[in-house]
């Protein structure tokens, strides 16, 4: 009833361990478009969470502070998260790439609704206070990205040593 033959083993391939891979250093102006993509896609997605509680729960006569401030907190906190993100993730990069991303998101920001305003008929005062709003959302993104790359920045270990190399 048993099979007389030998049976036949399948040799089994012993592999060592996979070699260490070498981290890819990618140009600078990937960490920016990274930051920025990032930050952006934060901002869009905190901003319709926080914008749907806060409208919500607010009268209409007081929404306009509290939203500005609630949608200001938001952009604050998603540049300090895409900065986080470049600064423990991008070994070639460094705080002016953070920097420059979260510009990038903040010009981009202002300018979709800034092409809305100039179709409008803005006037030169309305320019002007577009132009200032301009500045003041690019000084909070550098500032947000740049404390957020502070904090995301390995302190210790190899992921340190790796991105201390030149």
């Amino acid at each position: 009833m048993g099979d007389d033959r030998p049976r036949r083993r399948l040799p089994v391939i012993q592999s060592g361990p996979p070699p260490e891979e070498a981290e890819v250093e990618r140009p600078r102006w990937h960490a920016i478009v990274t930051t920025s993509l990032s930050m952006l896609l934060g901002w869009i997605l905190l901003a319709w969470i926080v914008n749907g509680l806060v409208g919500s729960r607010v009268r209409a006569g007081e929404a306009d502070l509290v939203v500005t401030l609630a949608n200001l907190g938001v952009f604050v906190v998603a540049g300090a998260l895409a900065g986080a993100l470049t600064g423990r993730y991008s070994i070639t990069a460094g705080r002016r790439e953070a920097l420059f991303g979260g510009i990038a998101t903040a010009v981009l920001g202002w300018s979709v609704p800034f092409v809305w305003v100039v179709l409008a008929g803005a006037t030169m005062r309305a320019a002007a206070a577009w132009l200032a709003l301009l500045v003041a959302m690019s000084a909070v993104a550098a500032l947000a990205t740049g404390l957020g790359f502070k904090l995301g920045r390995p302190r210790s270990g190899p992921a340190k040593a790796l991105s201390q190399q030149p």
